[in-house]
């Protein structure tokens, strides 16, 4: 299988801080990120659109743009695909194999990892102890 065909789910968090502290995360995933194999190829699930709009809302984010702004910029990046929660794959985020932790969101891009056999780029140990989904980071 060619580097074309693999997908990258990019979590919540590295999605914010390629925008807001790129520093952060590892080059690796920096290179995966600024050059993605393919158009598509790199998806963000709507969840994460939300679990920002949250963050803000609760003043955890520093921003130097409006949170619209900041939206419209950061959804602007090369091969990114926005993942709409489908009927679908909310039923299979309720139907997940093993034992993963109750955070609702944490299960959408699990299910949605799954659903695209995609890569979750994530710095979350939960989620990488997770047998039932590919990740990477370090």
């Amino acid at each position: 299988m060619g580097t074309e065909n693999i997908k990258y789910l990019l979590d919540t968090h590295t999605w914010i801080w390629w925008h807001i502290s790129p520093e952060k995360i590892p080059p690796k995933i920096k290179k995966i990120i600024s050059a993605p194999p393919g158009d598509g190829s790199l998806l963000l699930h709507t969840i994460s659109v939300w679990e920002f709009c949250k963050l803000a809302e609760r003043r955890r984010l520093v921003l130097s743009l409006n949170p619209e702004a900041w939206l419209e910029q950061a959804l602007d990046m090369a091969g990114l695909f926005l993942v709409p929660l489908s009927p679908a794959l909310a039923l299979q985020s309720t139907r997940l194999p093993g034992a993963l932790h109750s955070d609702p969101a944490d299960q959408i891009l699990t299910a949605c990892a799954r659903s695209f056999n995609a890569v979750l780029l994530t710095k979350d140990e939960r989620l990488q102890k997770y047998p039932h989904i590919r990740t990477m980071w370090d």
